[in-house]
């Protein structure tokens, strides 16, 4: 009886968190091989649609030429006795030109349908905290050092909040948001998770290069992006600030940024949580 107790003790205190500890590492690895799967796919699929526009945009190219041809040709002088000749070679051309425009519309209304684009199509799923909090991780220890992530918030939080959300246009924000933060940072950097009731926040906040014009030019492009004036981010060629708003559009989440004492800049979001 004594020596079963001691087994049970054994059992109980180091064999079962030991099985315990493995079984959530196999589970952990088994679901990364998954979402590894599920990328590739997605991948695979991105990488066919690039092809698929590239092949569209050499088709228009050609459509061109014909349409080229002729308003060169309906601009030429020829003398009388060749006009007839030439007015039957005009007008092959323009029907020629006709078919091409034809085409050109056609595929144009092709690449147009935001049915097959990857980047648009997309359907929103719930989504664990703590799963988009892994994620999130991923993308920043890829970049930046582990210790710079700080987290306010409890393990229960992570494991009970959800969130509606879309996994590939949530990798998308934030390799731009991180891309952004290399951009202007000097290497100090820090990424902040929090969570009040069903409301998450992430702050990631960097410090700023020396140089004034660059802080000067930075203090305007926040200004713009928080009144979402997409055409004066665009004129500094801030295509990711634009990538980034309209991101985060579509996932629901609220973004601002900030220029806090000329020096950290700072990128805040926040996401309401919902129901499991």
């Amino acid at each position: 009886y004594e020596s079963n107790i001691i087994y049970l003790m054994m059992a109980q205190e180091v064999v079962k968190p030991i099985l315990q500890k493995v079984a959530k590492i196999l589970n952990f690895e088994t679901t990364l091989n998954k979402r590894k799967l599920q990328n590739q796919k997605k991948l695979n699929e991105n990488l066919h649609y690039v092809n698929d526009i590239m092949k569209s945009i050499h088709f228009l190219k050609n459509k061109f030429t014909p349409i080229k041809t002729y308003f060169q040709l309906s601009d030429k002088k020829v003398p009388e006795q060749k006009q007839h000749a030439f007015n039957v070679l005009l007008q092959e051309t323009k029907d020629r030109a006709l078919i091409s425009l034809a085409a050109i519309e056609s595929k144009t209304l092709q690449v147009l349908d935001k049915t097959k684009s990857p980047f648009s199509s997309y359907e929103m799923s719930k989504m664990k905290y703590k799963h988009f909090y892994m994620l999130i991780k991923e993308i920043w220890t890829e970049n930046f050092s582990e210790s710079s992530i700080i987290i306010r918030c409890s393990p229960d939080d992570m494991e009970s909040s959800f969130f509606n959300t879309n996994r590939n246009l949530l990798e998308f924000l934030f390799t731009d948001i991180i891309e952004n933060i290399r951009k202007y940072s000097n290497g100090n950097q820090t990424i902040i998770f929090e969570y009040d009731n069903t409301q998450a926040k992430i702050v990631l906040q960097n410090d700023v290069k020396d140089g004034l014009k660059k802080k000067q030019e930075l203090k305007e492009i926040v200004d713009n992006f928080n009144n979402s004036d997409r055409l004066e981010i665009n004129r500094r060629s801030s295509f990711g600030l634009v990538h980034i708003m309209e991101l985060s559009e579509m996932l629901g989440i609220e973004c601002e940024l900030s220029f806090i004492d000329n020096k950290y800049f700072t990128t805040t979001l926040i996401l309401q949580g919902v129901l499991k």
